[in-house]
């Protein structure tokens, strides 16, 4: 079961979670992808057969057959499948939206020593913290520090 939150469902029936991770973008749905055809090099890339089949009908006057087969430009057709290695991944579902990773800001930490906090903020951390790993109110807690994990929302 995935615990990961639905965010859509591609044209092809896909679901599509938050965090999912793509090698490239369609250039005529928008949708991530993991396979499809490139056209010239990389400048594009389809995700869909019919989009493909379209395309070059309409670009270069010829059926998907002939466009693989056309010997003139081994680069500027072709179908691909990405493997999955990290490397390959350029794309992430982030807030329900493709965005391309080398926009996602990392997570920026922030440590703080104790004597930085407001004494009422710190009574109340502390009470917390005794709590959860049940430890008496005598128990003395000597050295703490609190580091925060802070997302940037931004994307």
């Amino acid at each position: 079961m995935n615990t990961k939150q639905l965010v859509t469902i591609y044209k092809d029936g896909t679901e599509v979670f938050e965090g999912d991770m793509f090698a490239r973008e369609c250039s005529i749905t928008g949708e991530g992808m993991n396979e499809g055809w490139v056209i010239n090099g990389g400048n594009m890339y389809i995700k869909y057969e019919d989009d493909a089949k379209a395309f070059v009908e309409r670009e270069w006057g010829m059926t998907i057959d002939e466009a693989y087969n056309d010997d003139e430009d081994s680069d500027g057709f072709y179908y691909t499948e990405y493997e999955d290695f990290p490397e390959d991944y350029q794309y992430k579902i982030v807030n329900g939206k493709l965005t391309d990773i080398d926009d996602i800001d990392s997570p920026k930490v922030i440590s703080l020593n104790i004597d930085e906090i407001p004494s009422e903020l710190y009574i109340a951390l502390l009470s917390e913290f005794k709590a959860q790993y049940n430890l008496s109110e005598s128990d003395a807690v000597v050295d703490w520090s609190i580091t925060a994990t802070i997302e940037n929302d931004n994307n």
